[in-house]
């Protein structure tokens, strides 16, 4: 073998070890790093309704559904929130139905950290129109206009979905 020879195997041996330790001590100065793509569970405490008062906290209706770890660092555990945003349209006059309209952008970690979702998940429903009820009540003294449609519920306590995370992301512990 020439010398040159060698050198390159050196380099090689050397640079392996470089990447191989430097992998290792991001964990040890406190960092470890979430995948993109990594599958978070989450878990509905609550149906959802427009027959409610006012759009609810969102942390109050999805939460982490279980612990998670990363290079043996928890990083999301249950009750980990969730952060989105909910839409209510109440049932309107001339059997017009309600509607609803929830979509989850983010989690948050152990850290403190808050995680993307990919593609945010969005649930939609509609309630159950009565607009022909209404326009064939409509004739008799106006009383078709006072009919309402249906509320639009999303029954989904206790289930649990799964969300992506959208990005490579480093977490400080």
């Amino acid at each position: 073998m020439t010398g040159e020879g060698i050198g390159m195997r050196t380099f090689l041996i050397l640079f392996a070890v470089y990447f191989g330790l430097s992998s290792f001590s991001a964990v040890f100065a406190g960092k470890v790093y979430i995948q993109e793509g990594k599958i978070i569970g989450l878990k509905f405490k609550a149906d959802i309704s427009t027959e409610m008062d006012q759009v609810p906290v969102f942390s109050e209706i999805v939460e982490v559904a279980s612990s998670d770890t990363v290079a043996g660092i928890v990083v999301f555990q249950p009750g980990c929130k969730v952060f989105g945003d909910v839409k209510l349209k109440k049932p309107g006059h001339l059997g017009k139905p309600g509607s609803l309209r929830m979509q989850i952008d983010s989690v948050q970690s152990v850290q403190g950290k808050i995680i993307a979702i990919k593609q945010p998940l969005v649930m939609s429903i509609v309630g159950k129109s009565k607009k022909k009820k209404a326009l064939l009540m409509l004739p008799l003294l106006g009383a078709g206009y006072f009919i309402k449609g249906e509320h639009a519920i999303l029954k989904e306590k206790d289930k649990i979905i799964l969300a992506k995370t959208a990005r490579l992301e480093e977490i400080t512990f």
